[in-house]
């Protein structure tokens, strides 16, 4: 009976063992000699929904809708080098584009630099269509980093790449 228990008690532990590194698998790393012994681990949906849930309201230019999801003191850096260190002032260059817009998000995901510490880096990709007031259309690629702490969107950095079709 003792060596039921004992080899039950090793089953369970490696069970355990096993669950926790599986929990929060690490996917990466970083060279960069301040961040050492960092990794990058798997994000959550928690996440990945609140930046699909900020897609939706931005869709229809519902600014008051989606500010609540920037921190009072966000940065945003837009793919053509603008920098902005409020939402409202963000939201205020959208408004002033005479550009229309139709886009299509094609990929989300989140990673975790450090767990332990709380917060998410988020990636978005998204093919856009914009058409300029003379009815000129550009297609592009833009990829956003966003870098999320308890809800809040505290930098978001934006990068273009050119459609070549």
């Amino acid at each position: 009976m003792k060596h039921y228990l004992l080899l039950a008690c090793l089953i369970l532990s490696a069970a355990l063992i096993s669950c926790t590194s599986e929990n929060n698998p690490s996917v990466g790393f970083v060279s960069e000699e301040q961040y050492e012994g960092f990794e990058w681990h798997i994000g959550t949906d928690e996440f990945v929904n609140l930046v699909t849930d900020l897609d939706e309201a931005w869709k229809v230019y519902d600014f008051e809708e989606m500010s609540p999801f920037f921190s009072d003191t966000v940065n945003i850096i837009t793919y053509d080098g603008l920098e902005f260190d409020s939402f409202e002032a963000f939201a205020e260059n959208i408004e002033q584009d005479p550009n229309e817009y139709e886009w299509e998000l094609t990929s989300v995901y989140s990673v975790d630099f450090n767990p332990e510490a709380g917060g998410e880096h988020v990636h978005a990709d998204f093919a856009i269509e914009s058409t300029n007031p003379s009815g000129d259309v550009d297609s592009y690629f833009l990829h956003e980093h966003y870098y999320i702490i308890e809800g809040k969107i505290i930098w978001l950095h934006q990068y273009k790449r050119d459609n070549l079709d």
